[in-house]
């Protein structure tokens, strides 16, 4: 049986939600398995083990910046507790910029997905030494 190891970590302010992002442990069955097959193999054969991040979200505002930042250290403090090496995430290319300002690097960029809008697209991006390397420098 396969069993996944989640966790959802949630900001608040003033009792409200700002912010959330999510993650799982890989164990060979990620939703992403169809998208980058052979991405993952390749990232799988270098890292003892992944964290994938799931969803991630702020609400606008001012400190949607901040908020994210924070929420990406607690994520990288918990997944190097836990033993992780490797963060991995799949983003819109817009997107993408985010992510690699703070450690990610593009593996592959995915121009259209079977199945879906012809306008959709995905950028696969991964974190390596997730316990040498802070996200949020």
């Amino acid at each position: 049986m396969l069993r996944h190891e989640n966790e959802v970590l949630v900001a608040t302010e003033e009792k409200r939600v700002v912010g959330t992002i999510s993650y799982m442990v890989d164990n060979y069955a990620l939703p992403i398995e169809a998208l980058f097959p052979e991405e993952l193999k390749e990232i799988r054969a270098s890292s003892a083990r992944i964290a994938y991040i799931g969803s991630f979200a702020t609400i606008a505002s001012k400190h949607c910046t901040r908020v994210a930042l924070l929420l990406l250290r607690e994520l990288e403090k918990r997944s190097y507790a836990i033993g992780i090496t490797c963060a991995i995430c799949v983003v819109h290319p817009a997107h993408a910029h985010f992510y690699t300002r703070y450690g990610f690097r593009v593996v592959k960029e995915q121009k259209t997905m079977s199945g879906l809008s012809e306008n959709a697209a995905a950028v696969l991006l991964v974190k390596d030494n997730v316990q040498t390397n802070c996200f949020c420098k």
